[in-house]
C-alpha cells in the first residue's frame, strides 16, 4: 500500500507531447469559421431588395386573403345546407379538419377513455368562477 502523503506533497508533472493521448475530438471548423466577406450593397441595391421583398410579403398577404375568402364562402354553404351553427363555427371546423387529416388518432385506452369521461363531467358542472361554461 502506497504511504499516505499530503495534497502539499503530490506533485503533478506534465507530460510531453509526444507522450500525451492524442485526442480523439475532432475540431468543429464552422464553430470558428469566418463567413465570406460579401461586397457591401449600395443604396439603390438595398432600395430594390427592400422592394423586392415587400412585394412578395403583399403578394402572399393578398392569396392569403383571397385563400381565406373562399373557405368562409365554403362555410357560409355549409351553414345554409346544414344550419345549426353560425358561419365561424363552419370556419373554424374547416380549418381544424385540415390539421385532423394529418394527425393520428389517440389509442383508446382506459385511461385516456377514463380522463375523457372526468372532462365531460367537469365542463357539464358550473365552474367555481360563476356559470357554466
Amino acid at each position: 500500500m502506497p504511504s499516505e502523503s499530503s495534497p502539499q506533497d503530490v506533485v503533478v508533472h506534465r507530460l510531453s507531447q509526444s507522450a500525451r493521448k492524442a485526442s480523439s475530438r475532432v475540431r468543429f471548423p464552422w464553430r470558428t469559421r469566418k463567413r465570406a466577406a460579401r461586397p457591401a450593397l449600395t443604396a439603390e441595391q438595398k432600395k430594390a431588395l427592400k422592394d423586392a421583398c415587400d412585394k412578395k410579403k403583399q403578394n402572399l398577404r393578398d392569396t392569403l386573403i383571397e385563400a381565406r375568402d373562399l373557405i368562409w364562402d365554403a362555410a357560409g354553404k355549409l351553414e345554409k345546407n346544414f344550419g345549426g351553427h353560425d358561419t365561424n363555427y363552419y370556419f373554424r371546423l374547416i380549418l381544424q379538419t385540415a390539421l385532423r387529416i394529418k394527425k393520428a388518432p389517440r389509442k383508446i385506452t382506459l385511461w385516456n377513455v377514463f380522463v375523457s369521461k372526468e372532462l365531460k363531467k367537469l365542463n357539464k358542472e358550473p365552474s367555481a368562477i360563476g356559470g357554466p361554461k
